[in-house]
């Protein structure tokens, strides 16, 4: 790219050292080219993928000149999930910390709550190796009362290996029935994969 397309409008934030051809692309780059791409080939999604575009770019912008603005971001797209799903929980009952049987360990989602989480949801823009293998650790440490854990990511990019080749093993053997992922970007639509997330979490 011939500096950043995006710089003026909507990031403009100072200095961006992203401005110039030997800077990689930054979150907010990455996030609009794929966003962009998704509204050209789902064009009956339009709604909902454009909701999504401007809550993370309205967070970018207010986020733009800290260090981790990747944070920031990656909470606003748990957040809109949680209400793709219709969960409200201004008394956050169903976000934080859980009780594995290794310890506390902080959660994005625990249905129906923290005290009692039968289902359990890891909510990332994007996923590596690490953490997908960290997924078979807490499948194998789960609470007492979990029956599932799941998955949820923006990026297709997660269906390539390693990362793929991982979620794929834990769906489909060490972990079958008890785990499964879902990519919100993608051949088959936004609206069917949170169908099946929704489906997923039903109780």
């Amino acid at each position: 790219m011939s500096g950043c397309p995006y710089y003026n409008d909507p990031c403009n934030k100072n200095n961006c050292p992203h401005k110039v051809d030997s800077k990689p692309p930054c979150g907010l780059f990455n996030f609009l080219k794929h966003i962009n791409r998704e509204l050209a080939d789902f064009p009956n999604e339009k709604k909902l993928i454009t909701k999504l575009k401007e809550e993370y770019v309205e967070t970018w912008k207010k986020e733009k000149e800290s260090h981790a603005p990747g944070r920031a971001t990656g909470t606003t797209f748990e957040k809109w999930i949680k209400k793709q799903i219709g969960v409200h929980d201004e008394n956050r009952k169903t976000t934080g910390t859980v009780n594995f049987t290794f310890g506390k360990f902080a959660v994005d989602l625990a249905l129906p709550s923290r005290e009692t989480p039968r289902v359990i949801l890891e909510i990332k823009l994007g996923i590596d190796t690490q953490h997908a293998l960290a997924l078979g650790g807490l499948l194998d440490y789960k609470p007492e009362h979990t029956e599932k854990l799941g998955l949820v990511t923006l990026y297709k990019r997660a269906e390539e290996p390693p990362v793929g080749k991982i979620l794929r093993d834990l769906k489909e053997n060490k972990h079958k029935d008890r785990f499964d992922y879902f990519i919100i970007e993608g051949e088959n639509g936004w609206s069917n994969a949170i169908q099946r997330l929704k489906k997923f979490c039903t109780l």
